[in-house]
């Protein structure tokens, strides 16, 4: 039996991928390309982030 503990692909119901680069707590981990944006689409992209998680934060209160 192998004990290889990195998992590429679906273990219960969790998508892994061991050649993903680990986060930095950068902006551009959750936002890619936030760096190579100009104002404008920094806040279109910070506003759409926002959006997203008052959706989530909206639908754990129902």
């Amino acid at each position: 039996m192998s004990d290889d503990r990195t998992v590429n692909g679906t273990m219960n119901g969790i998508t892994h991928d061991a050649t993903a680069t680990p986060p930095t707590g950068d902006i551009a981990d959750v936002l890619p390309g936030f760096d190579q944006m100009d104002d404008d689409g920094r806040i279109a992209a910070l506003r759409g982030l926002l959006d997203e998680l008052k959706r989530e934060l909206d639908a754990i209160g129902d």
